[in-house]
């Protein structure tokens, strides 16, 4: 078995509701909040946990062509299993905002749903 894990869930927003929408996860949910990656601070939104799994919110003007919503499945072998999804003619999307401390890329179902595969190179 190739996936490990969730590691999370991103979900978007459009901005005008922005301030309802941290509200709700903040306020209403009271998810503890944890610190977004200053590389994606512009994005807007926050990071949430709960348990080991986190819930990413970001400003977005939804889309469905082009969201950015998706699940993160953790693997343990990037290479390897890039390799096996190419062998089933599944396109892989490089990853355009590198994070320190992980490898990962995007593939889509054939729903068009956005899947993150990351394995992780720092605890």
């Amino acid at each position: 078995m190739w996936l490990t894990k969730v590691d999370h869930i991103q979900l978007t927003y459009p901005v005008e509701v922005e301030e309802k929408i941290v509200e709700f996860y903040t306020k209403i949910l009271l998810l503890p909040e944890i610190e977004k990656p200053l590389s994606l601070r512009a994005n807007r939104g926050k990071w949430y946990v709960l348990d080991n799994m986190q819930l990413h919110i970001s400003r977005e003007q939804v889309r469905k062509t082009s969201s950015k919503q998706h699940v993160c499945f953790v693997v343990t072998n990037l290479d390897q299993f890039k390799e096996y999804l190419l062998a089933y003619q599944i396109e892989i999307v490089p990853d355009k905002q590198p994070l320190k401390g992980c490898e990962r890329f995007y593939i889509f179902d054939p729903a068009g749903n956005r899947l993150e595969i990351v394995k992780f190179t720092e605890v």
